[in-house]
């Protein structure tokens, strides 16, 4: 049935006061029922160049040369496809704005990629987005593939973002993501990486817990004003090396370090001359043994059983004094398990789980979600928000090919197989110890890069007395706080102490909850 006069002018009329995302949807419309092809998509496809050229304009593209960095540049006429040709007249190389960016060779618009990046703000799937993209931003059709490459480059650029300096009172701690390989069908067996695993159901326990190669480890920094650092180093425990390369370049003038008991955080608060605030692993189950006795408080603080401050690596700080500063500076972890917290929910629960290679393109873009909450005051949420954050990931000019995500492998090598030998035979041990399979060890008990003297330092008297006994000695030489010196150098010389040394470990370095690592 063919449309009136007066039916169209009113069409006509009314296109004016539409706005840009109804006008797509009209153009999209128009699109599928008549199926333009030939001249009339070339059209198109010239128009939505022109108008992404607009946008990366006022982005800051296409004003300094990729291979020189000369600002010389002249335009050289247009392609076919409407596309502006740009020339270094330093160096002749050839470019155009869509080079080393993530719209280059894009046919799609402008409000078709802000679109995406809203959508992944509201952790919609990829089937909501492609009903979007195709309902109302000139995308006749579109292949979930495409979404989920669209959403790996997003992901990526995140990582190239500026990221802040921590400052004041820093929380740092790790937290573990079970290895996932979605997508791929060569799946790699991570205690065996030469070898190849069966599908496995989400539910079913690992074998050495976080520590081992079958969780992912997350090294998360945050300090008090909300800005946050964090980086998957890998599968494993976290070493001193992982801490030195991706967090301490981002701590500025640290107050306090707030962290658990493993010894890297403590290694670097000594090179740093900065305060150490430490809350071990098992503190909850040990204020509970309290049960709000002030005396026993007391007495497993001067024992360092629940959390207290380490000065340069000394412990001498008064109970009463280290409640004042406790308080005073606000000494916890919670803010760092906070964002643990708003991670596994993202990552865990929103996307139900991502592929091991992809994950830390995920962490800097949570990373980037909590630092523009820092910035702004919330969470990014709108779409004019969605527009700020990708001129942001266009400058960052990261542009992965789709060769390399395709191509990309899970990282087995941040572990050994002389650290999972090692894991699992003292994972036995103290299973052994609590009579309990699902025991795991935690990262205060295991480190690759364990030191006798440091142990034997922070331990307290009455667990340094404890190890002597299961070294059999029978003489403490009248130890006592501050005057554990002689006995140290006693236990050092034992034959028995790295027997003896795990013994302990296994008595008190241990949790029942894997998660909780």
């Amino acid at each position: 049935m063919a449309l009136t006069n007066k039916a169209f002018d009113e069409i006509m009329d009314s296109l004016e006061k539409m706005n840009d995302r109804q006008l797509q949807q009209v153009i999209t419309k128009g699109i599928k029922e008549k199926k333009f092809t030939g001249i009339y998509k070339t059209k198109l496809a010239r128009v939505n160049n022109i108008n992404l050229e607009e946008h990366l304009k006022n982005a800051g593209m296409g004003h300094i040369c990729p291979r020189c960095g000369s600002t010389l540049i002249v335009s050289t006429g247009r392609r076919e496809n409407g596309v502006q040709r740009l020339k270094c007249q330093s160096c002749g190389h050839r470019f155009t704005y869509f080079t080393d960016t993530i719209l280059e060779k894009t046919k799609y618009t402008w409000d078709g990629w802000i679109e995406v990046v809203y959508l992944m703000l509201q952790n919609a799937s990829v089937d909501t987005i492609k009903a979007n993209l195709e309902a109302s931003y000139l995308v006749p059709s579109i292949h979930r593939q495409t979404i989920l490459l669209w959403i790996n480059k997003i992901t990526e650029a995140c990582k190239e973002l500026e990221q802040p300096i921590l400052s004041g009172v820093v929380e740092c701690d790790e937290t573990g993501f079970r290895e996932s390989q979605k997508g791929s069908k060569d799946l790699k067996d991570p205690l065996h990486p030469k070898e190849k695993r069966a599908p496995r159901m989400r539910k079913k326990a690992s074998e050495l817990g976080a520590l081992g190669p079958e969780w992912n480890n997350v090294l998360c920094a945050i300090d008090h004003s909300g800005h946050v650092i964090a980086k998957h180093i890998g599968v494993g425990a976290a070493k001193e090396i992982d801490f030195d390369t991706y967090i301490a370049p981002h701590l500025g003038s640290v107050s306090y370090l707030c962290s658990d008991a493993n010894g890297l955080y403590d290694k670097w608060c000594r090179k740093n001359s900065t305060l150490h605030y430490i809350r071990p692993s098992y503190y909850v189950d040990r204020l509970k043994e309290c049960k709000g006795d002030k005396d026993m408080i007391e007495k497993y603080y001067n024992q360092q059983m629940l959390d207290y401050i380490l000065e340069y690596g000394t412990f001498n700080m008064g109970y009463k004094q280290f409640c004042k500063i406790r308080k005073e500076n606000s000494l916890s972890l919670a803010h760092v398990n906070e964002f643990h917290s708003m991670l596994k929910n993202d990552i865990r629960t929103g996307k139900r789980n991502v592929s091991s290679k992809n994950l830390d393109g995920w962490i800097a873009w949570e990373c980037m979600c909590v630092n523009w909450r820092a910035d702004h005051g919330k969470l990014p949420s709108t779409r004019n928000d969605a527009e700020k954050i990708f001129v942001q990931l266009l400058q960052t000019k990261r542009n992965i090919l789709v060769k390399e995500i395709r191509t990309r492998k899970v990282d087995f090598t941040h572990v050994s197989s002389q650290y999972i030998s090692n894991l699992e035979k003292k994972t036995e041990q103290a299973r052994k110890k609590k009579q309990n399979y699902r025991v795991y060890l935690t990262s205060e008990a295991f480190n690759e890069n364990f030191n006798t003297r440091e142990f034997l330092q922070r331990l307290p008297v009455s667990q340094l007395k404890l190890l002597a006994r299961k070294c059999g000695m029978k003489k403490f030489y009248s130890a006592k706080k501050g005057r554990t010196w002689a006995l140290m150098k006693e236990v050092e010389k034992q034959p028995d102490l790295k027997d003896a040394i795990d013994s302990l470990i296994a008595d008190w370095g241990t949790t029942n909850n894997e998660d909780a690592q």
